[in-house]
């Protein structure tokens, strides 16, 4: 594990380096408030003559050395940070003079790696929620304007254009913007993700215990395996089960293969213990949770292919 204060455009500035947001993560959420915030601190380092700092607060990421020198960086902690801080920069390239020596420099320091094949060009790869949104706004041409993508970048343009400095004074404001950052090695057996992602999120945004499993089966694992699995099994299970009833089916799961019920908030910690109890694997695990997901839809939903067993269940379902 490596960890240290740094400041973000160093972080973000790396060459052939890409953050990834996992499949299991949820989709960027920033709001007016929290962006207009933002704004304020980094105006702020202006209004002191770039004599302070401004501490945005811990990222945290496991690194993945990919062919060609490539380093792939999956965030853990902190994709709302780095994605906000993007759209940020590219408002600013945006509103920059065509002569500006510090338009090409952001473009390919900080929006793509210059040098590489297509699947990493861009700097940040969001989730799958965000993607469109976030590559056509990067491609100049943004076609879904309800996304929290686009409507943060253009709030970003207006509070520039708003402001009392220009588009190359906030930049060098906010290249005095610093983190502290902890690298953590993915083939390292003493460095527990998950259990740094439980510490983080244990006082923030409040997670369901199907978001923790989730997270909890996919995090260990490459982005590409990650992704693979997430789109195997993980996003058929939430096409029959939305997020809440997820939680309700695992705890169902966990009574029949246990003999025992477990306590509403405790079916994340049940899951675990049965987990290594039995030994699964990441993909064994998912697949078995799919297979039981068919069956508790057509329990809940009386939708089987048999019109027999639907007034069975219709029954069950009454009493």
């Amino acid at each position: 594990m490596e960890a240290g204060p740094i400041k973000l455009l160093k972080l973000l500035g790396e060459n052939k380096n890409t953050f990834n947001i996992p499949v299991y993560q949820r989709n960027y959420e920033w709001n007016k408030e929290q962006v207009e915030q933002f704004f304020k601190d980094i105006v702020n380092i202006i209004e002191d003559n770039y004599e302070i700092r401004h501490f945005l607060g811990t990222v945290v990421f496991v690194s993945n050395e990919k062919p060609g020198l490539m380093m792939e960086r999956i965030i853990i902690d902190g994709q709302q940070r780095i994605t906000t801080t993007i759209l940020l920069l590219k408002a600013i390239y945006d509103l920059l003079d065509e002569n500006d020596c510090f338009k090409n420099e952001i473009y390919e320091t900080y929006i793509i790696n210059k040098y590489v094949e297509d699947e990493y060009k861009l700097k940040l790869k969001p989730v799958e929620g965000d993607m469109q949104a976030f590559v056509d706004l990067m491609n100049e041409s943004p076609t879904i304007k309800e996304s929290k993508i686009f409507t943060n970048y253009s709030l970003f343009v207006d509070l520039i254009e708003r402001s009392n400095y220009s588009a190359r004074e906030i930049y060098e404001a906010l290249s005095l913007v610093e983190i502290v950052y902890i690298s953590l090695d993915r083939n390292s057996k003493k460095e527990n993700p998950q259990i740094i992602f439980e510490s983080l999120n244990s006082t923030g945004l409040s997670l369901t215990e199907a978001d923790l499993i989730r997270n909890f089966i996919l995090m260990g694992l490459s982005y590409d395996e990650q992704t693979r699995l997430y789109k195997k099994y993980w996003l058929e299970i939430e096409k029959m089960l939305p997020n809440v009833k997820i939680s309700e089916f695992v705890r169902d799961y966990l009574t029949m293969k246990t003999g025992h019920t477990p306590n509403k908030n405790k079916v994340y910690f049940e899951f675990k213990k049965n987990y290594f109890k039995n030994s699964y694997t990441s993909e064994n695990i998912l697949k078995d949770l799919l297979k039981y997901a068919r069956y508790y839809y057509w329990f809940i939903n009386v939708n089987t292919n048999d019109n027999e067993i639907n007034k069975w269940l219709e029954k069950l379902n009454y009493m």
